[in-house]
Protein backbone atom coordinates (compact mmCIF):
# COMPACT_ATOMS: atom_id res chain seq x y z
CA UNK A 1 0.00 0.00 0.00
CA UNK A 2 2.61 2.26 1.18
CA UNK A 3 4.46 1.86 -2.53
CA UNK A 4 1.04 2.37 -3.90
CA UNK A 5 0.93 5.64 -2.38
CA UNK A 6 4.44 7.10 -3.02
CA UNK A 7 3.45 6.54 -6.60
CA UNK A 8 0.33 8.14 -6.78
CA UNK A 9 1.89 10.69 -4.83
CA UNK A 10 4.83 10.75 -8.16
CA UNK A 11 2.41 10.65 -11.02
CA UNK A 12 0.32 14.01 -9.13
CA UNK A 13 3.63 15.64 -8.51
CA UNK A 14 4.32 14.67 -12.90
CA UNK A 15 0.93 16.13 -13.51
CA UNK A 16 1.26 19.14 -11.32
CA UNK A 17 5.37 19.81 -13.62
CA UNK A 18 3.13 19.65 -16.69
CA UNK A 19 0.22 22.23 -15.65
CA UNK A 20 3.02 24.73 -14.72
CA UNK A 21 5.11 23.97 -17.84
CA UNK A 22 2.17 25.55 -19.70
CA UNK A 23 0.92 27.89 -17.08
CA UNK A 24 3.81 30.18 -15.32
CA UNK A 25 1.96 33.50 -15.04
CA UNK A 26 0.89 32.91 -11.38
CA UNK A 27 4.43 34.15 -10.84
CA UNK A 28 4.25 37.98 -10.07
CA UNK A 29 6.79 39.94 -7.83
CA UNK A 30 4.89 39.42 -4.90
CA UNK A 31 5.50 35.63 -5.25
CA UNK A 32 9.13 36.57 -5.44
CA UNK A 33 9.30 37.13 -2.09
CA UNK A 34 8.63 33.76 -0.52
CA UNK A 35 11.60 32.18 -1.68
CA UNK A 36 10.33 30.93 -4.97
CA UNK A 37 13.87 30.28 -6.88
CA UNK A 38 15.45 28.63 -3.76
CA UNK A 39 12.12 26.21 -3.60
CA UNK A 40 12.28 25.62 -7.60
CA UNK A 41 16.09 25.23 -7.60
CA UNK A 42 15.18 22.09 -4.90
CA UNK A 43 13.37 20.67 -6.74
CA UNK A 44 15.72 20.64 -9.83
CA UNK A 45 17.98 18.52 -7.36
CA UNK A 46 14.78 15.76 -6.78
CA UNK A 47 15.96 13.66 -9.44
CA UNK A 48 12.40 13.43 -11.07
CA UNK A 49 12.77 14.10 -14.88
CA UNK A 50 9.36 15.86 -15.28
CA UNK A 51 9.76 18.51 -12.03
CA UNK A 52 13.20 19.40 -13.14
CA UNK A 53 12.29 20.05 -16.21
CA UNK A 54 9.25 22.41 -14.64
CA UNK A 55 11.50 23.98 -12.12
CA UNK A 56 13.80 24.80 -15.12
CA UNK A 57 11.15 25.81 -17.02
CA UNK A 58 9.80 28.05 -14.50
CA UNK A 59 12.90 29.44 -13.53
CA UNK A 60 13.89 30.92 -16.87
CA UNK A 61 10.19 32.54 -16.92
CA UNK A 62 10.97 34.38 -13.73
CA UNK A 63 14.56 35.56 -15.18
CA UNK A 64 13.56 36.86 -18.19
CA UNK A 65 10.38 38.59 -17.16
CA UNK A 66 11.87 39.83 -12.81
CA UNK A 67 14.60 41.58 -10.62
CA UNK A 68 14.36 39.23 -8.36
CA UNK A 69 13.57 41.00 -4.98
CA UNK A 70 17.23 42.12 -2.79
CA UNK A 71 16.56 40.69 0.79
CA UNK A 72 20.04 42.03 1.62
CA UNK A 73 21.65 45.37 0.64
CA UNK A 74 25.15 45.17 1.19
CA UNK A 75 26.22 48.55 2.66
CA UNK A 76 29.92 49.94 3.16
CA UNK A 77 30.27 48.58 6.15
CA UNK A 78 29.15 44.90 4.81
CA UNK A 79 31.64 45.06 2.42
CA UNK A 80 34.40 45.77 4.85
CA UNK A 81 33.55 43.12 7.05
CA UNK A 82 33.59 40.87 4.71
CA UNK A 83 37.81 42.04 3.37
CA UNK A 84 38.24 41.68 6.82
CA UNK A 85 37.02 37.97 7.10
CA UNK A 86 38.57 37.42 3.61
CA UNK A 87 42.21 37.79 5.64
CA UNK A 88 41.60 36.89 9.00
CA UNK A 89 43.84 33.91 8.84
CA UNK A 90 46.79 36.02 8.04
CA UNK A 91 46.13 38.91 10.54
CA UNK A 92 48.66 38.00 13.56
CA UNK A 93 51.44 38.45 10.69
CA UNK A 94 49.80 41.04 9.03
CA UNK A 95 50.00 43.13 12.33
CA UNK A 96 51.41 41.20 15.37
CA UNK A 97 51.02 44.51 17.60
CA UNK A 98 47.78 44.72 17.47
CA UNK A 99 45.97 44.08 21.14
CA UNK A 100 44.15 41.18 22.08
CA UNK A 101 41.19 42.89 22.86
CA UNK A 102 41.15 44.66 18.81
CA UNK A 103 42.28 40.94 17.32
CA UNK A 104 38.90 39.16 19.24
CA UNK A 105 36.54 42.20 18.12
CA UNK A 106 37.93 41.59 14.79
CA UNK A 107 37.06 38.31 14.93
CA UNK A 108 33.63 38.90 15.60
CA UNK A 109 33.53 41.00 13.22
CA UNK A 110 34.67 38.42 10.78
CA UNK A 111 31.75 35.62 11.94
CA UNK A 112 29.07 38.40 11.53
CA UNK A 113 30.33 39.71 8.29
CA UNK A 114 30.35 35.41 7.35
CA UNK A 115 26.59 34.88 8.20
CA UNK A 116 25.45 38.47 6.82
CA UNK A 117 26.73 39.29 3.73
CA UNK A 118 28.09 35.69 2.09
CA UNK A 119 25.85 34.30 -0.37
CA UNK A 120 22.61 35.86 1.82
CA UNK A 121 20.96 37.11 -1.41
CA UNK A 122 21.98 33.84 -3.40
CA UNK A 123 20.26 30.28 -3.53
CA UNK A 124 21.43 28.49 -1.10
CA UNK A 125 19.82 25.16 -3.27
CA UNK A 126 21.52 26.86 -6.33
CA UNK A 127 25.18 26.74 -4.47
CA UNK A 128 24.58 23.33 -2.88
CA UNK A 129 23.94 21.93 -7.03
CA UNK A 130 26.52 23.60 -8.74
CA UNK A 131 29.22 22.74 -5.88
CA UNK A 132 28.45 19.46 -6.19
CA UNK A 133 28.79 17.73 -9.12
CA UNK A 134 29.05 14.19 -9.28
CA UNK A 135 30.96 13.05 -8.14
CA UNK A 136 30.61 15.54 -4.82
CA UNK A 137 33.27 18.04 -4.73
CA UNK A 138 32.62 19.39 -1.61
CA UNK A 139 33.43 23.40 -1.09
CA UNK A 140 34.40 22.70 2.56
CA UNK A 141 38.01 21.11 0.99
CA UNK A 142 41.07 23.07 0.75
CA UNK A 143 41.58 24.43 -2.92
CA UNK A 144 44.77 22.37 -2.99
CA UNK A 145 42.41 19.45 -1.78
CA UNK A 146 39.09 19.99 -4.36
CA UNK A 147 42.18 20.39 -7.31
CA UNK A 148 43.24 16.86 -6.49
CA UNK A 149 39.84 15.57 -7.13
CA UNK A 150 39.05 16.60 -9.38
CA UNK A 151 42.36 15.70 -11.20
CA UNK A 152 41.64 11.88 -10.35
CA UNK A 153 37.61 12.16 -11.55
CA UNK A 154 39.76 13.14 -14.87
CA UNK A 155 42.38 10.56 -14.76
CA UNK A 156 39.37 7.70 -13.57
CA UNK A 157 37.72 6.71 -16.82
CA UNK A 158 35.35 4.26 -14.23
CA UNK A 159 34.47 6.93 -12.15
CA UNK A 160 33.68 9.64 -14.75
CA UNK A 161 31.83 6.65 -17.00
CA UNK A 162 29.66 5.54 -13.82
CA UNK A 163 28.81 9.57 -13.09
CA UNK A 164 28.01 10.23 -17.08
CA UNK A 165 26.10 6.80 -18.03
CA UNK A 166 24.61 5.64 -15.19
CA UNK A 167 23.66 1.85 -15.06
CA UNK A 168 21.37 2.04 -18.70
CA UNK A 169 22.09 3.62 -21.72
CA UNK A 170 25.40 3.85 -23.14
CA UNK A 171 25.52 7.68 -23.73
CA UNK A 172 22.61 9.04 -21.62
CA UNK A 173 23.18 10.82 -18.95
CA UNK A 174 21.59 10.27 -15.57
CA UNK A 175 18.73 12.50 -13.65
CA UNK A 176 20.98 13.68 -11.32
CA UNK A 177 23.60 15.04 -14.12
CA UNK A 178 20.37 16.03 -15.88
CA UNK A 179 19.93 18.61 -12.72
CA UNK A 180 23.31 19.68 -12.02
CA UNK A 181 23.84 20.92 -15.86
CA UNK A 182 19.67 22.08 -15.76
CA UNK A 183 21.16 24.18 -12.72
CA UNK A 184 23.97 25.78 -14.55
CA UNK A 185 22.36 26.44 -17.38
CA UNK A 186 19.21 28.05 -15.21
CA UNK A 187 21.97 30.11 -13.19
CA UNK A 188 23.69 31.19 -16.59
CA UNK A 189 20.39 32.40 -17.55
CA UNK A 190 20.01 34.31 -14.57
CA UNK A 191 23.54 36.20 -14.78
CA UNK A 192 22.48 37.00 -18.68
CA UNK A 193 19.72 38.27 -18.10
CA UNK A 194 20.67 39.87 -14.93
CA UNK A 195 22.79 41.78 -16.55
CA UNK A 196 20.94 43.15 -18.79
CA UNK A 197 18.14 44.32 -16.47
CA UNK A 198 21.06 45.59 -14.10
CA UNK A 199 22.20 47.63 -17.34
CA UNK A 200 19.18 49.21 -18.76
CA UNK A 201 17.62 49.51 -15.10
CA UNK A 202 20.42 50.95 -12.91
CA UNK A 203 20.00 48.25 -10.44
CA UNK A 204 22.73 48.58 -8.28
CA UNK A 205 21.67 46.11 -5.33
CA UNK A 206 20.71 43.25 -7.99
CA UNK A 207 24.26 44.11 -9.43
CA UNK A 208 26.11 43.18 -6.13
CA UNK A 209 23.75 39.87 -6.57
CA UNK A 210 25.41 38.72 -9.46
CA UNK A 211 28.61 39.77 -8.45
CA UNK A 212 29.11 37.64 -6.15
CA UNK A 213 27.92 34.83 -8.17
CA UNK A 214 30.29 35.71 -10.37
CA UNK A 215 33.33 36.56 -8.11
CA UNK A 216 32.35 32.76 -6.56
CA UNK A 217 33.26 31.30 -9.71
CA UNK A 218 36.35 32.88 -10.29
CA UNK A 219 37.77 32.39 -7.05
CA UNK A 220 37.11 28.52 -7.12
CA UNK A 221 37.90 27.09 -10.09
CA UNK A 222 37.38 23.96 -9.41
CA UNK A 223 33.70 24.55 -9.42
CA UNK A 224 33.52 25.02 -12.85
CA UNK A 225 36.41 23.20 -13.96
CA UNK A 226 33.91 20.09 -12.96
CA UNK A 227 31.51 21.49 -15.04
CA UNK A 228 33.55 21.53 -18.17
CA UNK A 229 34.76 18.38 -17.51
CA UNK A 230 31.45 16.81 -17.06
CA UNK A 231 30.93 17.95 -20.81
CA UNK A 232 33.79 15.77 -22.23
CA UNK A 233 32.69 12.22 -22.56
CA UNK A 234 29.49 13.19 -24.23
CA UNK A 235 31.66 14.55 -27.21
CA UNK A 236 32.93 11.82 -29.98
CA UNK A 237 36.48 12.40 -31.16
CA UNK A 238 35.58 14.34 -34.64
CA UNK A 239 37.80 17.10 -36.54
CA UNK A 240 35.14 18.48 -39.08
CA UNK A 241 31.99 18.70 -40.22
CA UNK A 242 30.73 19.78 -36.83
CA UNK A 243 29.07 23.07 -37.49
CA UNK A 244 26.85 21.10 -40.24
CA UNK A 245 26.02 18.71 -37.86
CA UNK A 246 25.16 20.50 -34.30
CA UNK A 247 24.66 24.30 -35.27
CA UNK A 248 20.97 24.11 -36.84
CA UNK A 249 19.94 21.64 -34.23
CA UNK A 250 21.56 23.75 -31.32
CA UNK A 251 19.92 26.98 -32.52
CA UNK A 252 16.62 25.16 -31.47
CA UNK A 253 17.78 23.48 -29.07
CA UNK A 254 15.70 23.90 -25.56
CA UNK A 255 17.02 21.56 -21.99
CA UNK A 256 12.93 20.89 -20.85
CA UNK A 257 12.89 19.12 -24.01
CA UNK A 258 16.03 16.89 -23.68
CA UNK A 259 15.36 12.76 -24.09
CA UNK A 260 17.82 11.66 -21.39
CA UNK A 261 17.21 8.21 -22.91
CA UNK A 262 18.92 9.91 -26.25
CA UNK A 263 22.42 10.53 -26.86
CA UNK A 264 22.54 12.85 -29.45
CA UNK A 265 20.08 15.07 -26.91
CA UNK A 266 22.39 14.08 -24.20
CA UNK A 267 25.16 15.58 -26.45
CA UNK A 268 23.13 18.71 -27.47
CA UNK A 269 22.73 19.50 -23.78
CA UNK A 270 26.22 19.01 -22.81
CA UNK A 271 26.91 21.56 -25.95
CA UNK A 272 24.31 23.85 -25.03
CA UNK A 273 25.72 24.26 -21.89
CA UNK A 274 29.55 24.57 -22.63
CA UNK A 275 28.04 27.29 -25.21
CA UNK A 276 26.29 29.23 -22.15
CA UNK A 277 29.18 28.70 -20.07
CA UNK A 278 31.96 30.24 -22.58
CA UNK A 279 29.16 33.10 -23.28
CA UNK A 280 28.76 34.44 -19.68
CA UNK A 281 32.46 33.75 -18.82
CA UNK A 282 34.60 33.96 -21.54
CA UNK A 283 37.96 35.00 -19.18
CA UNK A 284 37.27 31.66 -17.55
CA UNK A 285 37.10 29.51 -20.47
CA UNK A 286 40.10 30.82 -21.53
CA UNK A 287 41.63 29.94 -18.22
CA UNK A 288 40.94 26.49 -18.27
CA UNK A 289 41.47 25.80 -21.60
CA UNK A 290 45.01 27.27 -21.52
CA UNK A 291 45.35 24.64 -18.44
CA UNK A 292 43.61 22.07 -19.00
CA UNK A 293 44.78 18.42 -19.54
CA UNK A 294 45.95 17.51 -23.40
CA UNK A 295 43.24 15.27 -24.12
CA UNK A 296 40.54 17.34 -23.27
CA UNK A 297 41.94 20.22 -25.30
CA UNK A 298 41.86 17.66 -28.13
CA UNK A 299 38.38 16.20 -28.13
CA UNK A 300 36.73 19.89 -27.16
CA UNK A 301 39.12 22.39 -29.61
CA UNK A 302 37.33 21.37 -32.52
CA UNK A 303 33.46 22.00 -31.40
CA UNK A 304 34.83 25.32 -29.44
CA UNK A 305 36.06 26.28 -33.15
CA UNK A 306 33.04 25.43 -35.45
CA UNK A 307 29.80 25.08 -32.95
CA UNK A 308 30.34 27.47 -29.88
CA UNK A 309 32.38 30.01 -31.43
CA UNK A 310 30.07 30.83 -34.20
CA UNK A 311 27.05 30.56 -31.48
CA UNK A 312 28.63 33.33 -29.76
CA UNK A 313 29.56 35.57 -32.41
CA UNK A 314 26.45 35.38 -33.70
CA UNK A 315 25.07 36.06 -30.11
CA UNK A 316 27.55 38.35 -29.69
CA UNK A 317 26.42 40.38 -33.29
CA UNK A 318 22.66 40.25 -32.58
CA UNK A 319 23.44 42.37 -28.93
CA UNK A 320 25.59 44.85 -31.38
CA UNK A 321 22.75 45.40 -34.04
CA UNK A 322 19.93 45.75 -31.38
CA UNK A 323 21.96 48.62 -29.22
CA UNK A 324 22.71 50.56 -32.60
CA UNK A 325 18.70 50.51 -33.00
CA UNK A 326 18.32 51.51 -29.12
CA UNK A 327 21.26 53.75 -29.54
CA UNK A 328 19.97 55.65 -32.41
CA UNK A 329 21.86 58.13 -34.85
CA UNK A 330 22.22 61.31 -32.50
CA UNK A 331 24.25 59.46 -29.56
CA UNK A 332 26.90 59.81 -28.08
CA UNK A 333 28.55 56.28 -29.11
CA UNK A 334 28.02 54.69 -32.67
CA UNK A 335 28.73 51.65 -34.28
CA UNK A 336 29.81 49.96 -37.38
CA UNK A 337 30.08 46.47 -37.71
CA UNK A 338 31.96 44.11 -40.07
CA UNK A 339 30.77 40.58 -40.05
CA UNK A 340 32.43 39.04 -42.67
CA UNK A 341 35.84 40.29 -40.80
CA UNK A 342 34.37 39.51 -37.91
CA UNK A 343 35.46 43.83 -36.66
CA UNK A 344 33.76 46.50 -34.40
CA UNK A 345 34.71 49.96 -34.73
CA UNK A 346 32.67 52.12 -32.02
CA UNK A 347 33.30 55.88 -32.18
CA UNK A 348 32.91 57.70 -29.10
CA UNK A 349 32.00 61.55 -29.61
CA UNK A 350 31.31 64.12 -26.32
CA UNK A 351 30.55 67.47 -27.62
CA UNK A 352 33.55 69.36 -29.42
CA UNK A 353 35.99 67.87 -26.01
CA UNK A 354 36.57 64.35 -27.01
CA UNK A 355 36.66 62.32 -29.94
CA UNK A 356 37.90 58.12 -29.58
CA UNK A 357 37.69 55.67 -31.55
CA UNK A 358 37.56 52.32 -30.60
CA UNK A 359 38.38 49.05 -32.79
CA UNK A 360 38.06 45.61 -31.86
CA UNK A 361 38.75 42.44 -33.96
CA UNK A 362 37.13 39.20 -32.65
CA UNK A 363 39.41 36.02 -33.45
CA UNK A 364 37.70 33.36 -35.33
CA UNK A 365 38.60 30.82 -32.12
CA UNK A 366 37.02 33.32 -29.21
CA UNK A 367 37.13 32.91 -26.84
CA UNK A 368 39.81 30.74 -26.46
CA UNK A 369 42.13 33.63 -27.71
CA UNK A 370 41.23 36.89 -26.59
CA UNK A 371 39.79 40.17 -28.34
CA UNK A 372 42.63 42.30 -30.43
CA UNK A 373 41.98 46.26 -28.91
CA UNK A 374 43.47 49.09 -31.03
CA UNK A 375 42.19 52.81 -29.25
CA UNK A 376 42.95 56.07 -31.22
CA UNK A 377 41.98 59.72 -30.27
CA UNK A 378 40.80 62.07 -33.22
CA UNK A 379 41.19 65.22 -31.17
CA UNK A 380 44.46 65.62 -28.88
CA UNK A 381 44.41 64.17 -26.01
CA UNK A 382 47.12 64.18 -22.98
CA UNK A 383 48.98 60.84 -23.09
CA UNK A 384 48.40 59.75 -19.96
CA UNK A 385 45.18 59.97 -20.72
CA UNK A 386 44.53 57.78 -24.04
CA UNK A 387 46.90 55.30 -21.69
CA UNK A 388 44.67 55.26 -19.18
CA UNK A 389 41.31 54.21 -21.16
CA UNK A 390 43.36 51.93 -23.40
CA UNK A 391 44.44 50.05 -20.05
CA UNK A 392 40.87 50.03 -18.95
CA UNK A 393 39.41 48.74 -22.39
CA UNK A 394 41.53 45.92 -22.55
CA UNK A 395 41.05 45.42 -18.65
CA UNK A 396 37.29 45.45 -19.01
CA UNK A 397 37.58 43.41 -23.16
CA UNK A 398 40.15 40.86 -22.22
CA UNK A 399 39.58 39.80 -18.29
CA UNK A 400 36.03 40.86 -17.77
CA UNK A 401 33.41 38.21 -18.16
CA UNK A 402 30.47 38.96 -20.27
CA UNK A 403 29.96 39.96 -23.49
CA UNK A 404 31.78 42.62 -25.47
CA UNK A 405 28.73 45.01 -26.10
CA UNK A 406 28.47 45.56 -22.23
CA UNK A 407 32.19 46.02 -21.61
CA UNK A 408 31.94 48.80 -24.79
CA UNK A 409 28.75 50.68 -22.94
CA UNK A 410 30.72 50.07 -19.80
CA UNK A 411 34.09 51.54 -20.58
CA UNK A 412 31.78 55.15 -22.08
CA UNK A 413 30.12 55.16 -19.05
CA UNK A 414 33.61 55.17 -17.34
CA UNK A 415 34.60 57.59 -19.58
CA UNK A 416 31.44 59.91 -18.58
CA UNK A 417 32.03 59.38 -15.12
CA UNK A 418 35.66 60.17 -15.43
CA UNK A 419 34.37 63.85 -17.39
CA UNK A 420 32.17 64.49 -14.47
CA UNK A 421 35.10 64.38 -11.96
CA UNK A 422 34.79 60.80 -10.22
CA UNK A 423 38.39 59.50 -9.72
CA UNK A 424 38.57 56.11 -11.21
CA UNK A 425 39.71 53.37 -9.29
CA UNK A 426 44.08 53.05 -9.25
CA UNK A 427 43.74 49.53 -9.68
CA UNK A 428 41.47 48.43 -12.56
CA UNK A 429 41.85 52.48 -14.20
CA UNK A 430 38.16 51.77 -14.45
CA UNK A 431 35.20 54.46 -12.40
CA UNK A 432 32.64 52.30 -12.70
CA UNK A 433 33.38 48.32 -11.52
CA UNK A 434 33.64 45.94 -14.69
CA UNK A 435 31.00 43.62 -12.59
CA UNK A 436 28.70 44.92 -10.07
CA UNK A 437 29.01 48.59 -11.61
CA UNK A 438 29.94 50.24 -8.14
CA UNK A 439 32.14 53.56 -7.65
CA UNK A 440 35.17 52.82 -5.91
CA UNK A 441 34.63 53.15 -2.08
CA UNK A 442 37.29 52.01 -0.09
CA UNK A 443 39.38 54.31 1.02
CA UNK A 444 42.72 54.08 2.38
CA UNK A 445 43.13 56.09 5.46
CA UNK A 446 46.66 56.95 5.01
CA UNK A 447 46.86 58.33 1.80
CA UNK A 448 42.95 58.63 1.10
CA UNK A 449 42.77 57.22 -2.00
CA UNK A 450 39.68 54.71 -3.16
CA UNK A 451 39.35 51.52 -4.51
CA UNK A 452 36.55 49.47 -6.01
CA UNK A 453 35.75 46.43 -3.19
CA UNK A 454 36.38 43.86 -5.64
CA UNK A 455 39.50 45.26 -7.13
CA UNK A 456 41.19 45.20 -3.29
CA UNK A 457 39.70 42.06 -2.81
CA UNK A 458 41.62 40.51 -5.68
CA UNK A 459 44.92 42.69 -5.10
CA UNK A 460 45.07 41.44 -1.21
CA UNK A 461 44.80 37.65 -2.87
CA UNK A 462 47.20 38.00 -4.83
CA UNK A 463 49.60 39.73 -3.42
CA UNK A 464 49.08 38.09 -0.08
CA UNK A 465 49.06 41.42 1.91
CA UNK A 466 46.72 43.44 3.41
CA UNK A 467 48.59 47.13 2.35
CA UNK A 468 47.12 49.51 0.13
CA UNK A 469 48.61 49.17 -3.03
CA UNK A 470 49.24 52.96 -3.35
CA UNK A 471 51.40 54.03 -0.17
CA UNK A 472 52.04 49.91 1.11
CA UNK A 473 50.33 51.15 4.46
CA UNK A 474 48.10 48.38 6.51
CA UNK A 475 44.37 49.20 5.04
CA UNK A 476 42.65 48.29 8.24
CA UNK A 477 44.41 50.55 10.21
Amino acid sequence: MSGGLQQLELEMLKEMAETLLVCPSFITEETLKAHVEDNLYYIIGSRVEALQKAAFVLLQFIYANFILPVQHVVTEEDELKQLKADFADILDDLNPKLEEETKEEFKKDVQKAKADVTFKNVSENLVELIDNAPPVISHDQGQDEAELHLQQFVASGDMLEKLVFGESQEGCMNSKLFGYLLAWNAMLAKIEQGRIKVQLSGETAYAHVLASLTEYLETNSPIYEMLLVSLVPFLPVMKKNLQDTYSMELSNFQPEYCELSSPKQSRLLCLHSLINFMKSFPSLARKFYQDCDRQILEITTPYIKQVVSPAIMENEIRKIEMSQLELGQDNELSFVLFKSTKEIVATYNKSSEISVQLKLKIPAEYPLKSVVVDLSEQLKLKATQVRKWSLSIRNLIQSRNGDIISAILLWKSNIDKEMDGVEECFICYCVLHGTDKSLPSMQCKNCKNKFHVGCIRKWFNTSNKSNCPLCQTFFFQ
